[in-house]
């Protein structure tokens, strides 16, 4: 979680760490001198810069061989594009080509200035373009993707289509150009230029962190909100837990935290979310209406039974929050294993209707009766599930902690 004031760091096992918050981006460029009645070949020039939160950053330039623009000179007149002569000569025109991407996905693996140089493909949604003397833009391309980084693929979209202009010839001439697809191979000019990361030092911060457990007490027994005998312990280790938390983590920082004008004792106070539920059965009730109502009541009965225990354990309660959440059921097993879903009484009546369905379909009588009993059984109204008789506890501690983390050592403008 982020600490107050300081939305770059997180923490992960109470150890305040900067994200590196790595980025790649790529700027595309193509210049080259036009002459009339002449087809110019240009390789795109890429120059990728990378940064991180910690202040390092490098460059690299990169000829895209094999992925050449074509370009040659034309004319507009009367809104007809024409192959300029006469004295509609276009002569020489300077072309600039330009645009920018950033890496997307940014890679999971850092990617130095030497693992571009390979293979790369720059993908393309269409192939010619024309640029009139004002300039335009050229055919857009999807992305340029370099291949066999450490990374795997790394691609980069372009934020817009390609820009380009030129100057220095008519001013009706233009130049139409074609852009290359498909696969080529990225060569790297030089030694990658490399910013070094600035000094860094440890200081502690005051943070805001929270932590939360959870723990289950159940099944009650049908009808009724006293408290299961086993619930004794599990409120007992849940006390251990979040004691052991304060003894082991806040308590060593109580003289730092006193330092930043918090106060230990303050600092450590409890919420409680307590959530009762129960099952879909109520047998004796005449209507689904009055089903619902009645197992609404039990379930708040459960929480404030829980509650009362809540009191009894943990002294530095500052609120418990209870809510009956009336009717559940528990549905099957999700494909790829993992725990059974709980359902409210409108979801559980859905799959009920939907499981019904499925068993009625069946031809055979007998194995129809079995699976229509075991559907009223599992999901029908007057299902009595003890796993759906329960309360869910959740404890949360949101306060402040000690954090160390390194920040960068600013110079100073003093002489």
């Amino acid at each position: 979680m982020s600490g107050l004031g300081w939305p770059d760091y997180e923490m992960l096992f109470d150890v305040s760490f900067q994200k590196p918050d790595h980025k790649y981006t790529l700027e595309l460029k193509a210049t080259k001198s036009i002459t009339e009645k002449a087809v110019a070949k240009i390789a795109p020039i890429v120059t990728i810069t990378y940064s991180n939160a910690f202040g390092w950053a490098w460059h690299r330039d990169y000829t895209l061989a094999g992925l050449e623009m074509s370009a040659g000179i034309s004319a507009s007149r009367k809104a007809k594009k024409v192959k300029p002569k006469g004295g509609l000569s276009g002569g020489t025109l300077s072309l600039d080509i330009e645009g920018k991407a950033s890496a997307d996905p940014t890679p999971i693996r850092y990617c130095g200035g030497n693992d571009f140089t390979g293979m790369v493909t720059v993908l393309k949604t269409s192939a010619k373009g024309h640029i009139g003397p004002a300039g335009g833009a050229l055919p857009k391309l999807t992305a340029v993707v370099f291949h066999g980084t450490n990374a795997g693929d790394v691609g980069f979209p372009f934020f817009a289509p390609l820009t380009g202009s030129i100057s220095g010839g008519a001013t009706d001439a233009g130049v139409d150009v074609s852009l290359g697809g498909g696969l080529g191979k990225a060569v790297a000019w030089g030694e990658t230029a490399v910013t070094p990361p600035p000094e860094l030092k440890e200081v502690t911060k005051l943070s805001a962190a929270l932590r939360q457990w959870t723990v289950t007490i159940g099944p009650f027994s049908t009808g009724t909100a006293i408290v299961p005998q086993q619930a004794a312990g599990y409120l007992d280790d849940l006390h251990k837990t979040v004691y052991d938390f304060k003894v082991q983590k806040l308590d060593p920082m109580a003289q730092d935290l006193r330092d930043q004008s918090v106060d230990p004792d303050k600092n450590f106070q409890l919420d409680f979310d307590v959530i009762g539920m129960a099952s879909r059965s109520w047998r004796s009730a005449g209507t689904d209406a009055a089903r619902l109502k009645r197992n609404k009541q039990l379930s708040l009965l459960r929480a404030s039974a829980v509650e009362l225990e809540i009191h009894n354990r943990f002294p530095a309660v500052r609120e418990v929050t209870k809510t009956g959440a009336g009717s559940h059921a528990v549905g099957p097993s999700k494909e790829g294993g993992g725990g059974r879903p709980l359902l409210d009484d409108s979801e559980a009546q859905a799959l009920y209707e939907a499981k019904r369905k499925e068993a009625l379909a069946d031809p055979d009588p007998v194995t129809r009766r079995m699976a229509l009993k075991a559907v009223e059984a599992n999901y029908g109204p007057h299902g009595d599930q003890q796993e759906a008789r329960r309360v869910v506890v959740f404890c949360r501690w949101d306060g402040y902690m000690i954090m160390k983390a390194l920040v960068p050592v600013m110079a100073s403008s003093s002489p």
